[in-house]
């Protein structure tokens, strides 16, 4: 009722805003600008919190703790999405397109869903998480240790400790698997 009729104004603002060509300026830790429109920088709510704050004549946004090379690809999912939703792109042509961006090299991946996580990018997070899982799927412990570079620093006796003390995940996880 009250509150909802609220939340539709400021939707409707936020849409008004993101249709009015106002362009943005994402600067990455590098000095590197990236201008984008207004709708492409608010799909990260710390980009949409940081706007508001600031008055409207506001169109440099330093994120100084972002790389270039994980700002441009922030950028170009924002942009893809933004469009995807301007655009009414089909969700199987969305599901693809996500499918492609993710395959990349896992030091690329673990720091965009680092970035995505810190920029509140959720959609962008969730997606790389998936990949992240998805690279380790099937495998076994040492796998991933080797995967990761995770040192394995315990000793036969702990490792028999940790295994008989969580010996029920391993049911779960057969559950899950089946």
């Amino acid at each position: 009722t009250g509150g909802g009729s609220f939340v539709y104004l400021c939707q409707l603002r936020v849409e008004e805003m993101a249709t009015t060509g106002r362009r943005i300026v994402l600067v990455s830790k590098e000095g590197d600008e990236f201008e984008v429109d207004y709708g492409v920088a608010i799909k990260s709510q710390v980009v949409a919190d940081t706007l508001a704050d600031l008055d409207e004549d506001t169109k440099v946004v330093p994120l100084h703790r972002i790389e270039s090379v994980i700002l441009a690809l922030v950028v170009e999912y924002c942009q893809y999405h933004y469009d995807a939703i301007r655009r009414d792109y089909p969700e199987e042509d969305i599901k693809k397109w996500d499918k492609t961006f993710v395959q990349l090299d896992k030091e690329v991946l673990l720091q965009l869903a680092e970035i995505a996580h810190q920029l509140m990018i959720l959609d962008l997070f969730d997606l790389a998480c998936k990949a992240i899982a998805g690279l380790i799927r099937g495998k076994s412990t040492e796998e991933i240790q080797e995967l990761f570079g995770i040192v394995n620093d315990f000793t036969e006796d702990e490792k028999a400790e940790i295994r008989k003390k969580y010996r029920w995940m391993s049911d779960v996880v057969q559950q899950v698997d089946d």
